[in-house]
């Protein structure tokens, strides 16, 4: 469809990591976005390493939000969070 930054979204397929980052580099999506249970394994490090970026969601606690930017985790989507 000719869009240039994707973002591919992990709501209700459990792809096993090793399909996400040959998706990664196959497509180069702007990132690869998940809920917080992906982002407690070793997943979004795998990505990193490979250069894909990772988001996650939904996190509002700050001690858990650094964590996961320890980890690999590029960014976070959040309802309340505020400085990390």
């Amino acid at each position: 469809m000719g869009f240039r930054n994707i973002i591919l979204t992990l709501y209700q397929r459990n792809y096993p990591d090793f399909v996400l980052i040959y998706f990664g580099n196959k497509v180069h999506p702007f990132a690869i976005t998940m809920p917080l249970k992906y982002a407690l394994t070793r997943l979004p490090k795998k990505l990193s390493n490979a250069g894909i970026h990772t988001y996650v969601h939904t996190v509002n606690d700050q001690a858990e939000a650094r964590e996961l930017l320890q980890k690999g985790v590029f960014g976070i989507y959040t309802e309340s969070l505020h400085e990390i």
